[in-house]
């Protein structure tokens, strides 16, 4: 339970650090393109464009979340199991954000309405990818769950309302990630 609130908090974190450069909008963007509001240089622009990909970092710790659904619902870790992978949930997630965000520093450039990296496509690929891996993974947990139910379903009603709870929180889960994410 802690390693989920700690997964939720840092989740946060990167969250709240992608909105505050988002919410400069024009500000950073370099005074010289003569866009409403700007009032930047180069510098701010590019520092704009990494806070706004380190804000990806969301994004790809809800993979970790994902997983960390799939490892204690479907092969039934403990906290324990999970606590001596907990670097598992946070390393790569954040390793692969600043990758990208370090990557992207010479494509970091205007963006109409911010500053971003305008490089073709090559910024939306990992939001892409982690999107499709919560996607898979949760449908896994439910598959799984769903299997279960139906050898159970003989012998008690109650197997039933299982799965209709795991397949709810799973949508939830599911549909929050979509509506943060595939606006990006």
């Amino acid at each position: 339970r802690r390693l989920l609130n700690h997964m939720l908090s840092t989740l946060s974190v990167f969250d709240v650090m992608g909105s505050i450069a988002y919410a400069f909008t024009t500000l950073p963007t370099p005074e010289s393109d003569y866009m409403y509001g700007s009032r930047g240089n180069d510098a701010t622009c590019t520092a704009q464009g990494f806070f706004i990909q380190i804000g990806t970092v969301a994004c790809f710790l809800n993979v970790s979340l994902a997983v960390n659904y799939l490892l204690s619902i479907k092969h039934g870790w403990k906290d324990e199991k999970m606590k001596t992978k907990r670097l598992w949930f946070f390393i790569p997630p954040i390793a692969v954000g600043l990758l990208f965000a370090f990557v992207g520093i010479p494509f970091y450039d205007n963006m109409m309405l911010w500053c971003n990296n305008s490089a073709r496509y090559w910024p939306e690929v990992p939001v892409i990818v982690s999107i499709i891996m919560a996607t898979v993974i949760m449908g896994d947990v439910c598959y799984h769950v769903y299997k279960k139910t139906r050898i159970t379903r003989r012998y008690s009603s109650r197997g039933s309302r299982l799965s209709l709870s795991v397949f709810r929180q799973a949508c939830w889960f599911t549909g929050a990630f979509y509506i943060t994410w595939l606006p990006y």
